[in-house]
């Protein structure tokens, strides 16, 4: 299959899965944000010293020949304040502190420690002092008010500066806000820096998100979407037959059915392979309830476990416990396949399942005894369910693939990579069984209604370029009494 054409676009980010992914690593974003934070609050607090502040306000009053101030006199002394307070910063009266301060100080340090600001709309300016010191801001701030007036007198014959509230020597240091915005802007640039790395795992992480991005990255049609379900821990497998499951699991699978109907009556096909790309992707979980619908619609089904790698089918539909062997057994001759068919009377199907898993499944399924089971089964029922290993991950599936008319690829919602997806549709077409679509399991995106989150069946953890053997299940549970086929 071609995909340059889905790629043409470049790459793309979906808002809403990416908001997704951000909720749920919504810890990497507190985590960065709290972590920077301390640190910009630690740092902070030894990079910003103390300061202590001592402060003066002075009144302007201008001197007028009315007992009673006029308004001249008030806009007088507004105007005249402004004056006053480059007076109260000039190098004399800074130089006049310097000389007459009890604590010593230097020139540049009275400079830097001195503010004066003149309060708008009135007469009235404030001086503060800060150093690092509280006693040496007090002396400054003493010195000021001792030796102002000598300088300032000269230059307004008509006003008066007075001092309307003397200093006082600073009891606590002054609040910084230095230190919570330096803080504030750690914590912030944290939080930016883990959804950063949140977007880096989203591009990297090229899953399929929802159900857009099949058509797009893929090119495959859905037969079915699955929305989570929330499996019981003591419960074996999600059926259609348990109640619990919900309407819309039941719907699905029942839409699912009519689809491969549509398809065995269109092109003839009766045998179908359901696989994967990757574990724990719910292909096990689809294939046995397709089985199961297509069997309440009073179809012949017989539902084939081929993974004989790990084995999961006898635990989804709890059978129990039987001394007849599997597929294994057929193939090696240890069993005929007339005894290794089982009927399953609660869910109306015929069963091929083993509860151990086989040292050599490639090379079991490789022989012309596999070819020769799937030809003698094809005549005897109406439709034929392969669950096999995962494909593109070991060749189990290219062989069942060439023995099968159709394959329905299951895609777990954000779980195996495109590229991985890619590999096992072109492996399975170039073996001659088409992807007729996929099935959407796990899903939080669909349009249906969340139900809760699948179980994992039958897959430990065999990274994407192995495939260990000798699992040793030791299941403990088994077969039932089989019944003959048809």
């Amino acid at each position: 299959m071609n995909y340059e054409n889905k790629e043409a676009k470049g790459f793309q980010i979906n808002i809403m899965a990416f908001l997704r992914l951000v909720m749920k690593k919504i810890w990497i974003v507190i985590a960065f944000a709290l972590v920077l934070g301390i640190a910009g609050f630690a740092m902070s607090s030894i990079a910003i010293e103390d300061t202590y502040t001592s402060k003066i306000s002075f009144v302007v009053n201008t001197v007028s020949d009315s007992t009673y101030a006029e308004n001249s006199d008030v806009t007088a002394s507004i105007n005249i304040a402004t004056t006053y307070k480059y007076i109260l910063e000039s190098r004399s009266v800074v130089e006049s502190v310097v000389d007459n301060s009890v604590i010593p100080v230097t020139y540049l340090e009275v400079d830097e420690a001195m503010a004066v600001q003149a309060i708008a709309a009135s007469s009235v300016i404030e001086m503060s002092i800060t150093t690092n010191d509280p006693q040496k801001s007090y002396s400054i701030a003493k010195a000021v008010v001792e030796n102002y007036k000598n300088i300032v007198s000269e230059i307004y014959s008509n006003a008066d500066l007075k001092v309307c509230d003397y200093p006082v020597e600073a009891q606590h240091p002054d609040s910084s806000s230095a230190q919570t915005l330096i803080t504030l802007i750690a914590f912030v640039f944290g939080a930016l820096i883990g959804l950063v790395l949140i977007l880096i795992l989203y591009i990297v992480n090229d899953t399929i998100r929802d159900v857009e991005e099949i058509e797009a990255k893929v090119g495959l049609s859905i037969l079915g979407t699955i929305s989570r379900i929330e499996k019981k821990k003591d419960s074996k497998g999600l059926l259609v037959t348990d109640k619990k499951v919900g309407f819309a699991f039941t719907e699905t699978f029942k839409a699912i059915r009519t689809k491969v109907e549509s398809n065995a009556v269109r092109e003839g096909n009766n045998v179908f392979m359901v696989t994967s790309a990757c574990e724990n992707e719910g292909k096990t979980t689809i294939s046995s309830n397709l089985a199961i619908t297509l069997a309440q619609n009073g179809k012949s089904v017989l539902l084939i476990d081929a993974d004989l790698r790990k084995p999961a089918i006898a635990h989804i539909l709890e059978l129990e416990k039987s001394q007849t062997k599997g597929l294994a057994g057929v193939i090696t001759g240890k069993a005929s396949l007339e005894s290794t068919i089982r009927y399953i009377e609660k869910y109306n199907i015929f069963v091929i399942a083993d509860t151990h898993s086989s040292d050599n499944p490639s090379e079991l399924l490789s022989t012309q005894k596999m070819a020769d089971i799937i030809k003698a089964v094809r005549s005897e029922f109406d439709f034929i369910i392969i669950d096999t290993a995962p494909a593109s991950v070991v060749t189990d599936a290219s062989v069942i693939s060439s023995l099968s008319d159709a394959t329905i690829l299951v895609i777990c919602e954000n779980k195996a990579p495109v590229s991985r997806i890619r590999m096992a549709i072109d492996d399975i077409n170039s073996n001659g069984a088409e992807v007729i679509g996929c099935v959407y399991n796990n899903t939080v995106t669909g349009s249906t209604k969340r139900y809760g989150k699948y179980g994992k069946y039958g897959y430990g953890k065999y990274g994407y370029g192995t495939y260990g053997y000798g699992y040793g299940y030791g299941y403990g549970y088994g077969y039932g009494q089989s019944k003959s086929s048809k």
